[in-house]
């Protein structure tokens, strides 16, 4: 079971039993083409970097995987967050699973936020059912959302719950007091801090959040590092396909 979000991959998919293998792509094929004596070399220019695990390290593992005797490939192959896969990644994949195996793409055009074409993945035979039930929103959420994506016809099984609220700011210090206030609410009601989130286009030191470490005396920690009882602080990007039951979208 793969995906491209590296925090889906570890916090996720590692709930799943031993005997299924739960990396995320490029660190999965990392690992094996090392393990096979390849040479790896992940560059230090960003531009260089950006185009060895776009295609130079895929490209590698596809070769790899073309040589490979069926029986050493896999069973099933599952990728979650499908959309977030260029098309040379998703012919990788197709190359490692055994040619009588089992390929399952779950994807969503509406999360495409790395621009990939997913018209791609409609090549591949395709179940024409759509999932039509949210398990992760509530009922407040949904109803939020349908001004954002007016075409979405998805029925929540969460009824109720906390709507979305908006809180407007004019410095950014007074940001970071509305949102350190807010928090403090929330814990005061007995919400768990590890059940809060702040997400955010940008990294924290980037973010209005930059300079801070700590929330009402609770620090701010990436996901896969907090404590009992820190708060955690993502990416949006790097959060996606995760889920918390408290969400802050700061800018």
């Amino acid at each position: 079971m793969t995906c491209y979000n590296k925090n889906l991959a570890n916090c996720e998919f590692k709930r799943l039993k031993d005997r299924v293998t739960t990396l995320n792509f490029h660190d999965y094929i990392d690992k094996v083409l090392k393990e096979k004596n390849y040479v790896i070399c992940e560059p230090e220019d960003n531009i260089e970097k950006d185009k060895y695990f776009k295609i130079e390290l895929p490209t590698l593992a596809y070769d790899y995987y073309s040589e490979l005797e069926e029986s050493e490939k896999f069973d099933s192959i599952i990728l979650d967050e499908g959309q977030d896969f260029r098309d040379e990644w998703i012919m990788c994949l197709e190359n490692m699973v055994k040619k009588d195996g089992e390929f399952y793409i779950f994807a969503d055009p509406n999360q495409n936020l790395f621009d990939c074409d997913i018209e791609n993945i409609k090549r591949i035979d395709h179940s024409p059912l759509k999932l039509t039930r949210n398990l992760r929103n509530s009922e407040e959420i949904n109803s939020w959302m349908k001004m954002i994506k007016p075409n979405i016809n998805i029925k929540s099984l969460i009824r109720g719950g906390m709507g979305v609220e908006y809180f407007p700011w004019k410095t950014t210090e007074e940001e970071k007091k509305m949102v350190a206030d807010e928090i403090g609410r929330l814990i005061s009601q007995g919400i768990n801090p590890k059940r809060i989130t702040i997400l955010s286009p940008h990294k924290q030191g980037k973010s209005s959040l930059a300079g801070m470490d700590k929330i009402n005396n609770r620090r701010i920690e990436s996901v896969g590092t907090e404590s009992k009882g820190g708060i955690k602080f993502e990416t949006i990007r790097a959060f996606k396909g995760l889920e918390s039951d408290v969400v802050f979208i700061n800018f």
